[in-house]
């Protein structure tokens, strides 16, 4: 079952700076799965490996006692397609500061301590992202690791929410446009704050700032860049929509 796994979804994987508790948990965890796992216990390791070896996915713990925060992943010149994804394994009394960490370079995060269930939905998804990295949106649209946690990684509740955002966002659209058009300015309030809600839901945040943009080109009765605004938030939701059916068929 483990190179089962492992053979259907293949990947060259690094655990950076992790504790020898929790190192030992994540490398039975993916070795469980059938991968090989290099880790790098130290900065120095960790430049060394990855001047040295190309990586896909690296797993870095987030810890407080950790020195994570001086050292960029940034810095390095990675080009778009070697580029490997990062993802954090960030502690609960750590988890509020996730949007600095997104900052360093980070692309992801799992909360510890990491499940079996949590790290196949996380090998799922992100070895797929890179088979088909231009088809997928950018994660500043989606956090997807926050929405599975979201739906408790269930794909029944995440089908039902991606039927619930192509019907209620693409309804709430068309009525946005049509109160603009109507000059119904009451309407078009209600409407953007019904839509921000379902921002909130899927922790998609281009989608939220759009929105928040359209809101004070309104107030400040900005017909063009309402309009502008307006187009910019079909083509979020159509890029939303079709990550979110990618996510389901894949998960």
């Amino acid at each position: 079952m483990a190179d089962y796994f492992a053979s259907h979804y293949p990947c060259r994987i690094l655990v950076a700076e992790t504790p020898v508790l929790n190192q030992r948990n994540m490398v039975g965890l993916l070795e469980g799965l059938g991968y090989s796992v290099t880790l790098a216990d130290d900065i120095e390791q960790l430049t060394n490996q990855l001047s040295t070896q190309a990586f896909q996915i690296i797993f870095w713990e987030l810890a407080k006692e950790n020195p994570w925060s001086t050292f960029n992943i940034t810095a390095y010149p990675f080009s778009q397609d070697d580029r490997p994804v990062i993802i954090a394994m960030v502690p609960f009394d750590c988890f509020q500061d996730y949007e600095a960490y997104c900052e360093l370079g980070f692309d992801d995060y799992l909360n510890l301590p990491v499940s079996e269930k949590q790290l196949r939905a996380h090998m799922r998804h992100w070895h797929y992202r890179l088979r088909h990295a231009k088809k997928l949106l950018p994660l500043h649209r989606l956090h997807t690791s926050r929405l599975l946690a979201r739906v408790g990684h269930d794909l029944d509740t995440l089908r039902e929410l991606c039927g619930l955002f192509e019907e209620d966002a693409w309804r709430l659209l068309a009525k946005i446009r049509q109160a603009w058009e109507e000059k119904e300015n009451l309407c078009l309030k209600r409407a953007m704050h019904e839509l921000k809600g379902i921002c909130y839901t899927l922790n998609a945040k281009q989608l939220g700032c759009l929105i928040g943009e359209m809101e004070q080109a309104v107030r400040q009765e900005e017909m063009d860049l309402v309009s502008t605004c307006l187009q910019k938030l079909e083509v979020e939701a159509a890029a939303i929509q079709e990550g979110l059916r990618h996510l389901v068929a894949e998960y």
